[in-house]
């Protein structure tokens, strides 16, 4: 580049090479915009490019043409922001390397503040996060990372919640500090790598075999399967499954996810009473999604 703009330096005198230099300069850091387009007519996707093959601006859309997405790429940060499909902000933050990072905010869909919090380098909760209701603080958690170098994961767990490892071959169980039997019977939460002899067993099998398995431990009592999902976890395949039990004149609600990470599988089991359900669902399905 540098010989041609001593070329046209040479051959294109004073004003001319200053207006043809800009010209060619623009042509060269210009942003060209590729789109992609529904079925209906309406945009699905937008993406800017610098220089012709950097991509510094993505958006994404709803079918109904409302948008879904926004990131915007500078020095290998990307700034996320996403949309419900009403236009109201749900989510905004960092992301470097695929994980969360620094400070992030949740929106709820009627467009106020949820949660609000910071992620470490590794895309994991970490330190001091809030969470709102009706637009007020209703409850602090200071988020602590459990790391297994044995089984390598890593999860995140309240830094009032009192962990031990490795009870006869759980390799996780965690439940509130200054645990009684009361406060155990409460919320408890473990996690499990389940050991398979077959070579070749799809994350349905373990699943289908697990609920069998917990049908034939409480067989004397009376259980019920409520609901089952798939989902991902940190880009690993999961499946999850939600039972009533009838024990002792209580009743408990237990959530289990299944995840298949590369060749392994874990269990991450959820037991609460159900006068405490909607106390603990949202902490447990924070703890598990944060699961890498």
């Amino acid at each position: 580049m540098l010989n041609l703009l001593k070329k046209l330096k040479k051959e294109i005198p004073g004003v001319i090479f200053i207006i043809t230099l800009s010209i060619f300069i623009n042509s060269c850091t210009q942003q060209k915009v590729k789109k992609e387009y529904y079925d209906n007519g309406n945009i699905k996707s937008e993406l800017k490019y610098k220089n012709g093959k950097t991509v510094v601006e993505q958006k994404l859309y709803y079918p109904s043409g409302n948008i879904q997405e926004i990131h915007k790429r500078t020095n290998g940060m990307t700034q996320f922001e996403k949309y419900y499909e009403n236009g109201n902000l749900a989510s905004t933050g960092q992301v470097k390397n695929k994980n969360r990072i620094n400070k992030w905010n949740y929106y709820h869909e009627e467009g106020y503040l949820e949660a609000s919090g910071m992620y470490n380098n590794n895309g994991s909760k970490e330190g001091k996060w809030e969470y709102y209701s009706d637009k007020k603080v209703k409850k602090i958690v200071f988020w602590e990372i459990f790391i297994d170098t044995t089984h390598k994961f890593e999860i995140n767990y309240p830094n009032e919640w009192s962990i031990r490892t490795d009870v006869e071959g759980t390799i996780l169980i965690a439940s509130p500090k200054n645990t009684s039997i009361a406060r155990l019977k409460k919320a408890n939460f473990n996690v499990l790598k389940i050991d398979i002899e077959e070579q070749e067993l799809y994350l349905e099998e373990i699943t289908s075999r697990s609920i069998m398995e917990v049908e034939e431990a409480y067989k004397d009592f009376k259980f019920e399967l409520l609901s089952n999902g798939e989902d991902k976890i940190n880009g690993f395949d999961a499946n999850w499954v939600t039972y009533s039990l009838d024990r002792n004149n209580e009743r408990y609600i237990i959530m289990q996810f299944f995840i298949k990470r590369k060749s392994d599988f874990f269990q991450l089991s959820f037991f609460v009473l159900k006068e405490n359900y909607l106390e603990y669902i949202n902490l447990y399905k924070e703890i598990a999604y944060s699961f890498k």
